[in-house]
């Protein structure tokens, strides 16, 4: 999963800004802030892994499919065993 993987830096867009200050999601504004390279996403949590923001998820996450292209690029760019999408 690339959000344990690659995710230190969660990416964002200026409408997932927008979005977040219209519902009140400060604690999301915080930790955006908040660089951590080389560990996995800040709004994931422990095992099980899950997303913590997943219904307020940004659009990068929302249009990154487990098993599509975007993921099958990442996986095979840094060596990793590549999955055909369900």
């Amino acid at each position: 999963m690339c959000c344990i993987e690659y995710g230190g830096e969660l990416g964002y867009y200026q409408e997932d800004i927008a979005r977040w200050k219209a519902e009140g999601e400060i604690e999301i504004l915080v930790k955006i802030g908040i660089k951590v390279p080389d560990a996995p996403c800040t709004f994931l949590s422990d095992e099980p892994y899950r997303c913590t923001i997943y219904k307020t998820r940004p659009y990068v996450c929302r249009h990154f499919v487990n098993g599509g292209t975007p993921c099958i690029d990442l996986r095979t760019k840094h060596g990793l065993p590549v999955y055909a999408a369900a």
